[in-house]
């Protein structure tokens, strides 16, 4: 927060400037002398809160209130005189002064009045960023944001001029949170470079908004209106660092996205082309280049592209041949479940193995399933109880091969199974929000969604609301 003082007399300046450094160590408290000097200071600073005495030579203080209110409406301007006119007063206040004071002002008005403005400033602070969020990323919003945390410089925020960046981390406890936004032996300061201006908690993660280096070219964001495509390349690259793992994160993620999604497309062909031949080194071949294509993708991107390919795989094969692209609907319940696959690792080797279970030799076992395969198939829904089964996982269980099971559950149900898993895993989400035990995050996870954004959408899909809104019009809150 920063705060000037303009005044004629040099001892009454620097003494309000002494109060108010002892009201707000955390601020920046700037004394700027007094008439047309004052006011070339405060467009320089760009103040939060400007006392300014009532009368003084060259520019009044009346006058520079109106002029800072032309330059920047959002600066609060409190009023100083030795003179308790009413007229002084109204007249002040009338042009828009927070308020007027008498000298000389004692510490605990100047206390009242910071920390009015502080929190003004944590209110807009607060609203913009609901506001960002809730309309350009509304899943974070629905439920899975906790409350915005306040740094003690929340200046630069609204000061274009000072480049932020965010830094994602995972979640840390209340008490490590507090430490960081107001330590004791100062590890991060609370003015300049480094400082925090706020924390954005979502889901396991957290996103710390901070000042970025004077000289720094890869700030975040500049102007407020930048912080969302801030916060999705922020986010995009801490998920990527938890897929990957940081030692294997590949910088072609960023350098070459378009040439990588092509690369990725073409491998795509050359892997369906090798499964309708049967071709199975053809195949090992096309896969192998496939993977390394989505390496060098971002992870949303990444599922994408495998529900993509396994989408066209299961039209094409359970269908004769298939033919134009997949139901963006089949697409994203493919994805849905490889988001529950936390790391590239195990994907790379899950993917591996599916595409092998397309070969001649396998379709051949699958084309004649067990006897008894479909009840086989029934007691695993009926031992499973919770939401979080997988086609391959259930396949599994059943011992026969996934195809198989999908193939067999569709003709029993007269809908697929992963379509039958998502909404029974929206109704248990919705028996959990309506108990108001736990949070939307951890009910995303406990019903098998890694991703809180997907999870929110297809819940709204399915009952018209957010999880949090739907939390909120049913009258819970969670306990925990």
């Amino acid at each position: 927060m920063k705060i000037c003082v303009a005044d004629d007399e040099k001892q009454v300046r620097e003494s309000i400037v002494r109060k108010l450094i002892d009201c707000h160590p955390y601020g920046q408290v700037f004394d700027v002398g007094f008439g047309q000097e004052a006011f070339d200071c405060v467009v320089a600073v760009r103040p939060d809160l400007l006392f300014v005495d009532i009368r003084m030579p060259e520019l009044d203080g009346l006058s520079m209130l109106r002029a800072v209110k032309r330059f920047r409406p959002q600066t609060e301007v409190v009023v100083l005189s030795g003179y308790g006119e009413f007229d002084y007063a109204r007249t002040a206040l009338q042009g828009g002064a927070l308020d007027y004071l008498l000298k000389p002002a004692d510490r605990k008005q100047l206390r009242r009045l910071v920390r009015d403005v502080y929190e003004r400033l944590c209110s807009r602070f607060e609203e913009q960023v609901s506001a960002m969020l809730a309309r350009e990323l509304e899943p974070f919003a629905s439920g899975g944001m906790s409350p915005v945390v306040c740094g003690a410089n929340l200046s630069p925020w609204f000061d274009e001029r000072v480049g932020k960046t965010i830094r994602i981390v995972e979640r840390p406890d209340a008490e490590a949170r507090t430490r960081l936004l107001l330590p004791e032996g100062e590890p991060f300061p609370s003015s300049g470079t480094g400082s925090v201006i706020g924390i954005i908690g979502f889901g396991d993660g957290e996103a710390i908004v901070t000042v970025a280096s004077a000289s720094a070219e890869n700030a975040s964001f500049r102007r407020v209106e930048e912080f969302p495509q801030a916060w999705t390349a922020a986010y995009g690259d801490w998920e990527a660092k938890r897929f990957f793992g940081p030692k294997q994160t590949p910088g072609a993620r960023r350098q070459k996205p378009l040439s990588a999604s092509e690369e990725a497309v073409q491998a795509r062909r050359q892997v369906l082309q090798a499964v309708y031949d049967e071709n199975p080194q053809q195949l090992e071949q096309a896969t192998e280049l496939w993977l390394r294509a989505l390496e060098a993708m971002r992870v949303d991107s990444l599922r994408r592209e495998c529900g993509n390919l396994l989408t066209m795989l299961d039209d094409g094969v359970l269908a004769g041949r298939g033919s134009g692209q997949p139901s963006a609907e089949a697409v994203r319940r493919r994805t849905a479940v490889i988001a529950t696959t936390r790391t590239w690792t195990e994907l790379r080797g899950w993917l591996r193995d599916t595409l092998c279970g397309y070969m001649p030799a396998d379709r051949e076992a699958r084309d004649a399933p067990p006897p008894d395969a479909w009840e086989a198939a029934m007691r695993v829904l009926e031992d499973r109880a919770g939401p979080v089964l997988t086609l391959e996982e259930a396949a599994a269980r059943a011992g026969i091969h996934p195809v198989t099971f999908s193939r067999l559950f569709k003709q029993h149900n007269g809908t697929n199974f992963v379509r039958y898993m998502a909404q029974r895993r929206m109704d248990k989400a919705r028996e959990l929000l309506l108990e108001g035990r736990d949070s939307v995050t951890a009910i995303a996870e406990k019903v098998g969604y890694a991703d809180l954004r997907y999870f929110s959408r297809l819940f709204k899909q399915s009952f018209g609301v957010t999880p949090g809104n739907y939390r909120k019009r049913n009258g819970r809150s969670p306990h925990v």
